[in-house]
């Protein structure tokens, strides 16, 4: 909790997935090696060099079948490899590596 606060104090970006036996936290590299003090030699994987595609749909995504299959099917269809994603209702993240950023950009132009 005392991390969030940090990050979100500074307005920086944080996400926390929980999974059933590990936590996955999505920030800025600035935090890094705040996360690795606080978490020692829990860590498992620790990636660098991603980016946080936020894609704001209207309420109406909430509904729509096949809404994230479709997205993801286009999304494997140029290459781009999906290292995480996360909704919070009209708000779709995707975090990909950075080198896929320009192709995502284009992507995004499609709709």
């Amino acid at each position: 909790e005392g991390l969030e606060k940090t990050i979100r104090k500074d307005q920086g970006v944080y996400h926390l997935i929980q999974g059933t036996t590990t936590l996955t936290i999505v920030t800025q590299e600035v935090y890094k090696e705040k996360i690795k003090k606080l978490f020692e030699n829990k860590i498992i994987s620790m990636e660098h060099d991603l980016v946080d595609v936020t894609l704001k749909s209207d309420e109406s995504v909430e509904t729509a079948v096949g809404f994230l299959a479709y997205l993801t099917t286009l999304m494997a269809h140029i290459d781009i490899n999906i290292i995480e994603i996360l909704s919070a209702w009209t708000d779709t993240v995707i975090i990909i590596h950075k080198d896929d950023l320009s192709k995502m950009m284009e992507l995004t132009k499609l709709w």
